[in-house]
């Protein structure tokens, strides 16, 4: 009679049979194989422009508007989790969580919805046991908030979509390529087990440039001036919440800002303008600036200078853009002041005349016919080859039509002496041609 044995274990099934002393081995189909999870991850960002190529620095823009805290509409990152091959079993108690780099969060982080569905399984192998869920996030740790006992039934396919954002307050993600760490923990009936991928995300910051021209190149008192701020971004992302500031100096009056527009930064063709809002009589802001946009923006204020200064108008204006991350540039540009006709010199013939072998007298009216005070003024008298010389001690000068009093002697120059030249040190009332005051040697 034969001896038949049966040795059983979890992983396979073996059969020895033992009949006349000889042995056969048996294999047979294991009835309890493992789950066989695959990973794959995908993303699709929510403004087209972007082309599902990158997520910018400091929020999420879709186009139209900043959906940094929507939970719907932002850029939406997808979990395919597959559990497929041949003979594989139910995964069971399924738990997902996401390792995030540093700047990036859910758009809320209490509660952010997670889409789940089958494309290969229908709602009776258990996705509807998957929906409604939210994800949470605690620190750079983001957990799906399943419920227990909730299972990935043997050949199907799920597919787990939600919103991820870069923040849009420090500290924000560091330019280029950023990991994602996703993990999958469950069990097949035995010792748990854990499946892993990596997404690898690309984030463009925006980089503001800020440059400024005078359109009016000269100006004088009560003149209209304007500049050109051009505030391009040179980035390969997006620049959020773009602060201009126009800063007059103190020989402007009033500021207003005349025109905004947009155009391609390469081509200089137009394209749309980005919404711009009023902060104060001085600074605007530019919701979303794309990438390659330049904004051209005219000002225009006052030059205003005051008669009596002792010092020359300064006609500066400056400008800073600051974006988001606080990346910023800032550039200025000066206008010439015109002083027209403000210094007259004139010979006065009607009372100037000269004796044959004689003395004579010639008279010089220095004016100040502009707008602001005068300093350094130097007057210089050539006599060329007239054959006159200057009588020493001979200089006198009434200011404001007032009586003649004597005045220092002229510094004398030329090959012939006749290069006679005063200053403030032999005239100290040419200190005084504060408009409309008149020197007269």
């Amino acid at each position: 009679m034969g001896v038949f044995r049966l040795f059983i274990t979890k992983s396979n099934w073996l059969t020895s049979v033992v009949l006349a002393g000889l042995v056969f081995l048996l294999s047979i189909q294991n009835a309890e194989a493992a789950a066989n999870l695959t990973l794959s991850t995908s993303f699709t960002s929510a403004d087209p422009a972007r082309a599902n190529a990158y997520m910018d620095q400091a929020g999420t823009w879709n186009g139209t508007s900043e959906v940094t805290n929507s939970t719907t509409n932002g850029d939406r990152f997808r979990l395919t989790i597959q559990n497929t091959g041949a003979g594989v079993t139910d995964a069971f108690d399924v738990g997902i969580t996401i390792s995030l780099p540093t700047g990036f969060r859910l758009p809320n982080t209490a509660s952010t919805p997670v889409t789940v569905t089958s494309p290969t399984c229908n709602t009776t192998t258990g996705v509807t046991d998957y929906t409604p869920i939210n994800a949470s996030q605690s620190g750079t740790t983001i957990n799906f908030n399943i419920p227990n006992n909730r299972n990935i039934p043997a050949g199907c396919t799920y597919v787990f979509t939600f919103g991820i954002t870069t923040r849009n307050s420090s500290p924000f993600p560091a330019p280029g390529a950023r990991n994602l760490t996703y993990n999958v923990a469950y069990d097949d009936g035995g010792p748990g087990l854990l499946a892993t991928t990596v997404q690898t995300v690309q984030v463009n910051p925006g980089v503001m440039a800020l440059t400024k021209t005078a359109l009016t190149a000269v100006a004088t008192n009560g003149n209209t001036v304007d500049f050109r701020i051009d505030i391009r971004n040179t980035g390969t992302g997006g620049a959020f919440a773009a602060l201009l500031t126009d800063t007059i100096s103190a020989n402007f009056t009033g500021l207003t800002f005349v025109s905004f527009n947009a155009f391609n930064n390469t081509t200089n063709a137009p394209v749309a303008m980005p919404t711009v809002t009023v902060v104060s009589a001085t600074q605007r802001r530019f919701t979303y600036i794309p990438p390659n946009v330049r904004i051209e923006v005219v000002v225009r204020t006052t030059a205003t200078v005051n008669p009596t200064a002792t010092t020359c108008p300064v006609f500066i204006n400056d400008a800073t853009v600051v974006q988001r991350t606080t990346q910023s540039s800032s550039n200025f540009a000066s206008v010439e002041y015109n002083l027209p006709n403000s210094l007259q010199l004139t010979h006065n013939m009607a009372t100037s005349y000269c004796e044959l072998c004689g003395i004579g007298t010639i008279r010089l009216r220095a004016a100040n016919a502009g707008g602001i005070s005068l300093v350094n003024i130097s007057i210089t008298e050539n006599l060329m080859a007239s054959g006159l010389t200057y009588v020493p001690g001979s200089t006198q000068i009434s200011l404001n039509g007032g009586p003649a009093v004597a005045a220092g002697n002229p510094v004398v120059s030329g090959a012939n002496s006749q290069i006679l030249t005063w200053t403030s040190a032999q005239i100290p009332a040419l200190n005084q041609l504060d408009s409309p005051y008149a020197t007269a040697p």
